[in-house]
């Protein structure tokens, strides 16, 4: 999914060995809504400020998922995001080889108009979602999972 930087600021720091454990990224999405994503892996792309780059983000959900038609979108608090359901999606091996922690199993997805957020099939273990269904997710981060630049 294409992602504009607006803003890349430093997470987590250690002052005694000057080690930058993680970042939050200011991202603007196509339909200019913009979200906070979580760069746990420390990709650090202060230096992509302003240009657009192509991203993989899981959702992190907040204790509900549901089943409807509706959307919500606000930059702080909590936030909800609507799209179609795809169950075991297959990621690009270009993905694959940018973050070695990543596979091809195990793995849902949400369609949106924006682009593709991946989801962790443990968290909804218990509801029985199926391929194409119209979901309603409330997201509590959004985590970088891997990225490239845009030529």
């Amino acid at each position: 999914m294409k992602v504009l930087i607006n803003d890349v600021e430093i997470g987590a720091y250690d002052d005694y060995s000057d080690i930058i454990h993680d970042f939050w990224i200011i991202g603007e999405l196509l339909n200019k809504f913009k979200i906070r994503i979580y760069d746990g892996y420390c990709y650090d792309l202060r230096q992509y400020k302003d240009h657009f780059v192509e991203c993989l983000i899981d959702i992190e959900i907040i204790r509900s998922l549901h089943i409807q038609e509706r959307i919500t979108k606000k930059l702080t608090g909590r936030e909800s995001i609507s799209g179609k359901f795809l169950k075991n999606y297959k990621l690009f091996s270009e993905w694959i080889n940018l973050n070695k922690n990543l596979t091809n199993s195990n793995y849902d997805a949400l369609e949106t108009e924006t682009g593709i957020f991946l989801l962790n099939p443990s968290e909804y273990k218990n509801l029985e979602l199926k391929d194409g269904d119209w979901i309603t997710i409330d997201v509590i981060r959004y985590d970088l999972l891997a990225w490239h630049p845009i030529e």
